[in-house]
């Protein structure tokens, strides 16, 4: 991505996938909205965290829930 004009940050990369955030309107979410989703795209995964964003307080992002996923398939 460097050569795109962004400069690496120096923490460790955490994917993540942001919902709702200020969220404003009365429709119902709607996945054609998304357009067609990433091809070929494979991370292990082991939890899920869910955080609430608290804007203006610190810290700003709570834990809500964890879920460990179990490598038991």
């Amino acid at each position: 991505m460097e050569s795109y004009g962004f400069v690496p940050e120096d923490r460790p990369y955490r994917p993540h996938i942001t919902i709702a955030r200020k969220f404003q309107g009365d429709e119902k979410f709607s996945m054609d909205i998304i357009g067609s989703p990433p091809v070929n795209i494979q991370w292990d995964v082991h939890e899920l965290v869910l955080f609430r964003t608290n804007l203006h307080a610190a810290p700003m992002y709570e834990i809500v829930g964890v879920a460990r996923l179990s490598t038991n398939f």
